[in-house]
């Protein structure tokens, strides 16, 4: 079912663009299940249609920016982290362009491993 489902990817890309927030969920929530229970042949492609439709940097703002206090928003923000994470996952594609976005001094003090300071 999953890669019937997986078959029509650029359709259900399109379904992210739609107004209705449940609709964005509802294509967030079958696009998890697509990458976390099927094939890594699927999955990589789901990541490639990601970069290709756009889907990551609208899920990437959606995952940094969105602020509210409403339960529907931050259950949209916390799917479009998951799916970040899972687009970005072994996807030096998508890495390099998360480096070109992002500010180099920000992306240093991430990987930077040095303790946390007390005060």
């Amino acid at each position: 079912l999953l890669e019937m489902v997986a078959s029509n990817g650029r359709t259900l890309f399109k379904l992210f663009q739609h107004p209705s927030m449940a609709i964005v969920k509802g294509a967030g929530l079958v696009m998890k299940a697509i990458i976390e229970e099927g094939d890594k042949e699927i999955a990589t492609k789901m990541q490639e249609l990601a970069l290709s439709e756009g889907a990551l940097p609208r899920h990437l703002h959606t995952a940094m920016f969105t602020i509210s206090t409403d339960q529907r928003m931050r259950t949209n923000r916390q799917l479009s982290r998951h799916l970040v994470g899972l687009w970005t996952a072994e996807n030096t594609t998508a890495l390099n362009l998360l480096k070109r976005i992002l500010p180099s001094g920000l992306l240093a003090y991430l990987d930077n491993n040095d303790p946390v300071p007390e005060k």
